[in-house]
């Protein structure tokens, strides 16, 4: 039972106790939640109390709640925990944040390349190998796919090496700098599409060509070296003439 106390405060508590009935297994993934009058009765408050406790749940993912039907414990995936993130960085984009974030790749992928040239199978060779057809065969002027192909490169990367918790982390930052990928290009005024897809092709294919080969410290280098090239396109888009 809940004392009660401020409204705010009690379904938060209402909240965490749903929460950790959800944590225990007590109910299993799919399976439905107590109504609201029995949740009611358990906590000895009114609905006023236990609905915003289940919209909150709902906001994070760990319910559904089905009109007429009632409240389901959701399977958390990916989404669940790369989406606020990557929420939460566009809605705070500002040219230090977007700075501050190719910095980090740049402490974290060129490591991350290297445990993939390491630990790659071949269907993650298959699969980057792939990416490059594509990224070639890509029309130069369909930069939404080529930011999205370039995308995929690097979660691929990070698949390669083996621990689901890198790609779990650096997602929403690659998503973060494709969506800002005019910028990152460099492709302001003079919108050389051609010429940096040339460079980023060959970034690609000598990082490729090191995972192949099992080279960690090139593998290391050429990604250190990618990364690089585009923080200088990032602070070259502001220099650009007007």
């Amino acid at each position: 039972m809940i004392k009660k106390e401020n409204k705010g405060l009690l379904s938060q508590k209402i909240e965490k106790e749903i929460e950790a009935l959800i944590k225990s297994g007590k109910i299993p993934v799919g399976g439905r939640l107590p109504t609201e009058q029995m949740f009611c009765e358990q906590f000895s408050v009114s609905r006023n109390a236990i609905r915003p406790a289940l919209q909150s749940l709902s906001a994070r993912g760990l319910v559904k709640i089905i009109k007429g039907s009632g409240v389901y414990v959701n399977e958390i995936d990916k989404k669940c925990v790369t989406e606020p993130i990557h929420l939460y960085l566009e809605m705070s984009n500002t040219e230090d944040l977007m700075l501050h974030a190719i910095h980090m790749r740049q402490m974290v992928e060129p490591e991350v390349a290297a445990t993939a040239a390491l630990k790659r199978t071949s269907i993650h060779l298959e699969q980057l190998e792939e990416n490059l057809r594509s990224m070639s065969e890509c029309p130069i002027y369909n930069l939404e796919e080529e930011y999205e192909l370039d995308r995929q490169f690097h979660s691929l990367v990070s698949e390669a090496s083996g621990n689901p918790i890198v790609n779990l982390l650096m997602e929403p930052f690659y998503k973060l700098v494709s969506n800002n990928r005019l910028p990152v290009f460099a492709k302001t005024k003079e919108m050389n599409t051609e010429g940096e897809k040339e460079v980023l092709m060959e970034y690609h294919e000598s990082i490729i060509n090191a995972i192949r080969e099992k080279d960690g410290r090139e593998a290391y280098f050429r990604m250190r070296e990618h990364l690089k090239h585009t923080e200088r396109n990032y602070l070259k888009s502001f220099t650009s003439e007007d």
